[in-house]
């Protein structure tokens, strides 16, 4: 058995092989390499090297601080590529940076999901530490994800569309047109239909139709996507919504994009149910989508809540509301169709008379990407109803992030505002995502509806009920 000095003897030799054999590998002309008559004097005696040694063994080297870097991936209209930053990040420098990397062009910067789903806009210093300080509660393979759109100058509403003097529009049926290669506008590629929503698809033969002249009225809505008014189809006299999209870019990107959205709201059309708001087609001008859909008298339910002044709704009539949406969600879901952009009061449209509830502004993964395209994805959505695992974990948007959404609903009509609407919007994402959520109900709130509230709002989407199973509920059915 070797002893203690033995040991370190030996492995002092290695030691000293190992780097003789690499100074002759690579042509050292060192003492050690190229003489065999070392003077003693130059020797490094046993007793310190094995104390170096020992130093060595209780001391270990401690490994290198963690890098204090931060990985940024950059996506563009034109471009997408990899940023490492030092950290603290300026605001200012990445404003900059990108400024100087796009030839001048001032962008608006967004911090971003992995699948780009979800958006927080960031407009200054402040903004920018509060997005990486909620990126890095995320998982330690997340990316920092940034999205940049040009910020473009001027009327962005501007519109070579005009009516005639009469006041009256005139549009060409989206289905009667053609691209710019001669073939009907449906062959523009396609992500493929879900089975289920192609067989749907297949057996509708009651395809409604845009008007193809129409007067418009008041602006009732403008929000990320466009205004929204009131027009008059002038041969049936039937009152519905425009919502006018207005196109941005270079000309056959521009129009590529447009029919691609065209083609979104010609299949959304197609989908029919009592408790979804009814897409009545697409008219396409020079630089302008219009989507023509049901007129909803009543407003939506956060008008009712809150520019009424009517205020918050008894345990009984927000049941009876909660129902209506998640028939309507049962349907979109049974599609493969998830919301997306948030169940929240202001997508809730009702009737006056019969009161019926439905939802609004529902779309495809397609359709939306399609209208963040067009125009810049200048969101400026409400933080509140966003599910937790689409902040912290870059959960892609799925059925049970709606259901959270309605959960949130739920507490807005019992109590007039939804968890946190106090505090600043970017402030409330970090609420979200470090949970459990905060809220107090109203006294009269049953129990039972108050432990269907907490279910839906449970952190993990897998321990939520889908639409289907919360309708088998008591307190639904």
């Amino acid at each position: 058995m070797f002893s203690v000095h033995q040991k370190g003897a030996a492995i002092i030799a290695g030691i000293s092989s190992n780097v003789t054999m690499d100074s002759k590998r690579n042509g050292s002309t060192s003492a050690t390499a190229s003489s065999a008559s070392a003077s003693a004097e130059d020797e490094v005696p046993v007793e310190e090297t094995l104390f170096n040694l020992k130093n060595l063994m209780l001391n270990p080297i401690k490994s290198a601080p963690p890098s204090n870097k931060l990985k940024i991936v950059t996506r563009s209209a034109v471009e997408r590529f990899n940023l490492t930053v030092e950290e603290p990040i300026s605001f200012q420098w990445l404003e900059n940076y990108y400024k100087i990397r796009h030839a001048g062009m001032e962008f608006k910067i967004y911090h971003a999901n992995n699948t780009f789903d979800f958006l927080q806009k960031i407009t200054s210093q402040n903004e920018l530490d509060e997005a990486i300080r909620l990126h890095k509660l995320r998982s330690k393979d997340s990316k920092f994800r940034l999205s940049i759109v040009p910020k473009i100058e001027g009327n962005s509403d501007e519109v070579l569309m005009r009516p005639d003097p009469r006041g009256i529009f005139h549009g060409i049926n989206y289905e009667d047109t053609y691209s710019e290669t001669g073939t009907s506008a449906f062959t523009v590629a396609m992500v493929p239909i879900r089975q289920r929503l192609q067989e749907v698809l297949s057996q509708t033969t009651d395809i409604p139709m845009p008007p193809t002249d129409w007067r418009e009225g008041a602006c009732i809505g403008q929000g990320a996507h466009g205004r929204v008014l009131l027009c008059i189809d002038t041969e049936t006299h039937e009152h519905l919504v425009v919502k006018k999209i207005f196109a941005k870019g270079e000309v056959s990107s521009m129009r590529r994009r447009m029919f691609n959205l065209a083609e979104e709201i010609s299949m959304l059309s197609k989908l029919s149910h009592e408790n979804i708001v009814k897409y009545r087609g697409v008219i396409i001008s020079d630089t302008c989508v219009n989507i023509f859909m049901e007129y909803m008298t009543a407003g939506s339910l956060y008008d009712e809540i809150n520019k009424k002044g009517f205020g918050a709704l008894s345990p009984k009539s927000s049941v009876e509301t909660t129902r209506q949406i998640l028939r309507g969600l049962e349907y979109l879901h049974d599609l493969e169709i998830v919301h997306r952009y948030h169940i929240k009061s202001a997508n809730i449209l009702r009737h006056a008379y019969p009161v019926v509830f439905k939802i609004g502004d529902f779309g495809s993964a397609q359709y939306y990407r399609a209208l963040a395209s067009l125009n810049s994805i200048d969101y400026s959505s409400t933080p509140h109803y966003t599910a937790p695992e689409l902040v912290k974990s870059n959960h892609p948007y799925d059925d049970k992030a709606d259901i959270w959404s309605m959960g949130i609903v739920m507490i807005e009509m019992l109590t007039k505002k939804p968890p946190y609407s106090d505090i600043e919007p970017n402030a409330v994402l970090f609420k979200i995502a470090e949970g459990p959520i905060k809220y107090k109900l109203p006294d009269d709130c049953p129990q039972s509806l108050a432990n269907v509230i907490a279910i839906m709002l449970n952190v993990n989407p897998r321990k939520r009920p889908s639409a289907k199973e919360l309708l088998k509920m008591d307190v639904f059915s």
